[in-house]
């Protein structure tokens, strides 16, 4: 099991969990003081097996394996901790996660824009996404979340897509919604099959 400190080294490349990133853009990253710490963390990462490493001449570059169960476990318990750091609306996600649940068993809620960078303010938008298996389940779910945003105090902003229409988002060459969500998010529910859905994308 990793320490809290190792964990908020592992942080660092939640962000572009296909990044790849030196010793010290990590240590930079992480704010961590102690180089010793970084090469302990490192160590202990390459020993579980939740990074790849790439030599480039004299310098190593350090990259998330995401084929470990492991670092999803470890990406989950991060993602975790970031729902209760940044003061996410939990209200409104359960009941719209409960009620999601009525109509479909596979779906991802994702929360981005200022409530998943710890920006938001009284007049902030909650941003949420929801990617869901059909074009079927899209019309099923969509009169109950117009209801929660009429109905609710903070307001809501929400797009619903189906996992083929954001996977061809995340592969388009333009800027689009999906790679603003790709940024910057946290996984309200549904981080594990999440990584596991875009990390296909790398693979084909």
């Amino acid at each position: 099991m990793l320490t809290k400190e190792q964990l908020n080294i592992l942080s660092v490349f939640k962000k572009d969990v296909f990044t790849s990133l030196t010793f010290k853009q990590i240590k930079q990253q992480s704010r961590q003081k102690s180089n010793n710490i970084v090469q302990i963390a490192l160590k202990e990462f390459q020993k579980q097996d939740i990074v790849k490493t790439k030599e480039t001449g004299d310098v190593t570059a350090y990259s998330l394996n995401l084929n470990n169960n492991l670092t999803l476990s470890y990406l989950n318990l991060i993602n975790e901790s970031e729902i209760g750091k940044n003061k996410i609306p939990t209200n409104i996600l359960d009941n719209i996660q409960n009620r999601i649940f009525k109509h479909t068993e596979f779906f991802i809620l994702i929360v981005f824009g200022s409530y998943a960078k710890n920006e938001a303010t009284k007049k902030s938008d909650l941003d949420i996404a929801l990617i869901v298996e059909s074009e079927q389940t899209k019309k099923e779910i969509t009169p109950f979340l117009e209801t929660i945003k009429r109905r609710d105090v903070i307001p809501i902003d929400y797009h619903i897509f189906t996992r083929i229409e954001f996977l061809e988002m995340l592969q388009a060459d333009s800027e689009n919604v999906g790679k603003q969500i790709f940024k910057s998010n946290v996984i309200y529910y549904g981080y594990i099959p999440y990584c596991n859905m875009i990390n296909r994308t790398k693979n084909e």
